[in-house]
């Protein structure tokens, strides 16, 4: 067997592409480098640790130089905000003097500040650009200072719309672990869904569990990691990694009046996203919502089953047994529901004049019909036991129900409001909540305990906990298994003041990190996305690679193309014609280009239906698809 040769180019700008970028932490350098990367150029990013602007243009002399700043008292509170112990006259005077420095060496130079609305069209100007960039009048993000919260009219606090617009509030400056790149042409069907969840999902109607899809598109549209982004042009091979979002929340639009039309707009959408030049390339990439339990023939289609995509889903493995429901996959991201927020809440019991639940020790109020044996059997357990409230009940939009001993018939607005407010002061005031899983393993009751500070007991051997990787969940939650439920009071009885403080304490704590309304959710999960694009396309170019790299490691081919049968059986469908014909061993590109192929190769193995393909067939498959969409980086000798 021979090693495999991947020849590392050195990485020399073009001078006309060459731009130093220098600027302060928290004036929103990060930013601009992702807009100069989406226009295909090379960046060298400067800061006053390193200044070595000097060095740069000494080696560089015809690099032009852009120069973040900001105002001095916004970055002051800036920094205060996210390092109280850092010691500001200091860094203030460092920045001071870097800035200085960088304006007496530059001989070609433009300072941006974003916060005063910095455009693209001065930007490409003074870079000499005149195709690919943005509109000129479009401002570069500047989603840095510290915003105050829109103003909303009180009987519009409830909204969707608002809801979206406090989550949009940012108090801190957002740091772009990938650069989102969302396709164009979902903004009405956004809209429209926000108007139609506003005029039908009041406060606690049951379907607004399945907003968080609307606020991932709305949280995408408008964040400052955003790049500009054009489908039909060739985009550049870059450092940072990229995110192509598909913006459009399915399960809403699938669930408001005119579905089937907006639905049918969607759809046709979607179908120029699969035709265009980077689906099928860059698959492992793209991120395509389905924070729902739908069945993925309702959905997006077979598309969603192919496990190069990254999916957030409200389900783990083996959550959901149903057919044709999605099968998680190893770019699942596991999503939090959405939850009403517990101001809302608050504001609602206070305006309903619903006197105080009464105490309980446990509560569970659930329909009988859903995972109707392991329900059952958890009210069997509880019955009788001093201090439980623990109640199945009919489904509450149908027929007839109680609250408060008061019988209310329909699926009215106000009938299922005060439902949820009774359910809502119940909780609040329990100790324990109970979690047994429904038709899946997932529940909203779990996020609902959190918000309320009520310690949830999830009884589900396959319940999901989303962000497990950066989220103790131990600290708050309760875990019991669904064939022992008999001996759970016994349990729960046995746990005393202290501990149930602790963990009703780390309850609240933990529902912040994963609250909608306040963007938190959505940050966590675009962080998970990133984590799953980032780790060899975050390598900046650098040496040549020796060859030892690949000669000491797993990746030893043998010489020769490859076998079409185990193409078809290894292989996504759309990546087997471009694998036949590639020999493995005479692939090369740049050092950059170099890891993002063996990246790729490995996204491949990791969601292959077979686990005996050879490695190079991986290899060969993300050689030509790379080479699809970036045709200058990857040469197949």
């Amino acid at each position: 067997m021979r090693p495999l040769h991947l020849i590392a180019a050195a990485c020399v700008a073009r001078a006309q592409n060459a731009v130093l970028l220098c600027g302060s932490a928290h004036t929103g350098t990060h930013h601009v480098k992702l807009a100069l990367e989406a226009l295909g150029l090379d960046v060298t990013v400067d800061h006053p640790h390193l200044a070595r602007y000097e060095a740069h243009l000494a080696a560089h002399p015809s690099s032009k130089v852009l120069l973040t700043t900001r105002d001095a008292g916004r970055w002051r509170t800036s920094i205060q905000q996210s390092r109280p112990e850092a010691a500001l006259e200091k860094a203030q005077a460092r920045r001071e003097a870097y800035e200085k420095g960088v304006r007496a060496a530059a001989t070609t130079l433009l300072e941006l500040d974003l916060e005063a609305g910095a455009s693209y069209g001065a930007l490409c100007a003074f870079l000499g650009i005149s195709e690919g960039c943005p509109a000129a009048t479009d401002t570069l993000p500047r989603n840095l200072a510290m915003q105050k919260p829109p103003k909303i009219a009180p009987q519009n606090h409830e909204s969707v719309s608002s809801l979206l617009a406090m989550a949009r509030v940012r108090s801190t400056v957002v740091a772009c672990k990938a650069a989102l790149l969302v396709y164009p042409g979902f903004e009405e069907l956004h809209r429209t869904a926000i108007d139609r969840a506003d005029e039908e999902w009041p406060l606690g109607w049951e379907l607004r569990e399945f907003l968080p899809e609307v606020f991932v598109v709305d949280s995408v549209l408008h964040h400052p990691c955003r790049a500009p982004f054009d489908p039909s042009q060739k985009l550049p091979l870059v450092s940072t990694p990229r995110l192509f979002v598909v913006p459009a929340a399915w399960r809403v639009l699938s669930l408001v009046q005119g579905a089937q039309e907006l639905l049918k707009r969607a759809w046709a959408l979607f179908d120029k996203v699969v035709a265009g030049r980077y689906w099928e390339p860059l698959m492992e990439h793209h991120v395509l919502l389905h924070i729902s339990t739908a069945r993925v023939v309702d959905a997006w289609g077979r598309r969603l089953m192919d496990h190069r995509l990254i999916v957030p889903h409200l389900e783990g493995p083996n959550g959901d047994h149903r057919k044709e429901v999605l099968v998680p996959g190893p770019r699942t991201v596991v999503a939090p529901y959405f939850v009403e927020p517990p101001r809302l809440v608050a504001a609602a019991l206070d305006a309903a004049g619903l006197a105080a639940a009464p105490r309980s020790r446990v509560f569970l109020r659930a329909a009988g019909q859903k995972g109707a044996r392991a329900r059952h059997a958890v009210a069997a357990a509880f019955r009788n036991v001093e201090g439980a409230d623990v109640t199945l009940v009919e489904n509450r939009y149908e027929g007839v129900s109680k609250v408060r001993g008061e019988t209310v018939k329909g699926a009215s607005s106000d009938a299922t409001r005060r439902h949820f407010l009774d359910t809502a002061s119940r909780t609040r005031n329990a100790t324990f909540c109970l979690v047994p899983s429904g038709y899946t393993a997932s529940s909203r009751r779990f996020y609902e305990a959190l918000a309320a500070g009520c310690i949830p007991v999830v009884i589900s051997d396959q319940f999901p906990l989303p962000f497990r990787d950066a989220l103790d969940w131990n600290k708050a939650i309760v875990r019991h298994g669904q064939r022992d439920v008999a001996s759970l009071p016994r349990r729960l009885a046995a746990i005393g003041d202290e501990e149930v403080a602790r963990r009703r304490a780390a309850a609240l704590e933990l529902f912040d990190r994963v609250d909608y309304a306040s963007g938190a959710a959505v940050d966590m999960l675009l962080d998970r996305f990133a984590a799953l694009v980032a780790p060899g396309t975050r390598s900046r170019p650098g040496p040549d690679v020796s060859v030892e790299l690949v000669a000491t490691g797993p990746l030893r081919f043998r010489k020769g193309t490859q076998d079409a049968a185990r193409a078809k059986q290894c292989l996504p469908a759309g990546l087997v014609a471009g694998a036949l014909g590639v020999d493995a061993t005479r692939i090369a590109g740049s050092e950059r280009a170099l890891r993002v192929l063996l990246d790729k190769a490995a996204v491949l193995a990791d969601t292959a239906p077979r686990g005996d393909c050879d490695r190079k067939l991986f290899l060969a498959a993300a050689a030509a698809a790379l080479r699809m969409a970036h045709p200058d980086e990857v040469v197949i000798n």
